[in-house]
């Protein structure tokens, strides 16, 4: 699978890779790596403390950036 096959406001449920300070990271079916930033956590009333390494979550693809294979998330609530 490629990032051609992802389009902006597509639902997904990846797998949290990783728990920074400014953000969750995921796995997206092992073509890229997508951000979901604290921001967009805050704006629908969630706290990054919620969430561990190998939680599943239900995101958005806002943006991808092809070349460099990473998508920007929001949740899909």
């Amino acid at each position: 699978m490629t990032t051609m096959f992802f389009l902006q406001n597509m639902s997904w449920q990846p797998k949290i890779t990783n728990c920074k300070s400014y953000g969750l990271f995921v796995e997206i079916e092992n073509v890229g790596t997508g951000l979901l930033h604290i921001s967009e956590l805050k704006k629908l009333g969630q706290d990054i403390l919620n969430f561990f390494e190998d939680d599943i979550v239900n995101v958005k693809i806002l943006d991808i950036d092809i070349p460099k294979n990473r998508f920007t998330l929001t949740l899909n609530t």
